[in-house]
């Protein structure tokens, strides 16, 4: 993804990779890498700074929003389904 961006990097570039998020975190806190994370998360998480936002996001992923059958023949499921629709994307966008 990020050589499709410009960069030049391969495996050797990083001495660890690992697909265990918590893993990922716990060496990001001790300065030791870096993580795709969710901007709303790591912005809450004090010893985590941006890498490189001055070259803007490197990936964006969509966010859904699903709901059982009910949303078609309840009222009050709509109006919920409503609501959260609306603060995601007031939130999100």
């Amino acid at each position: 993804m990020l050589n499709k961006q410009g960069w030049q990097l391969s495996k050797q570039n990083f001495s660890l990779i690992t697909s265990f998020q918590l893993l990922q975190l716990a060496l990001c806190k001790e300065g030791q890498g870096v993580i795709f994370y969710p901007e709303q998360m790591g912005d809450i998480e004090p010893t985590l700074v941006r890498a490189y936002e001055h070259l803007g996001p490197v990936m964006t992923l969509p966010v859904w929003l699903v709901c059982h059958q009910e949303l078609r023949t309840s009222l009050r499921v709509r109006r919920v389904f409503d609501f959260i629709a609306t603060e995601l994307s007031d939130n999100f966008y």
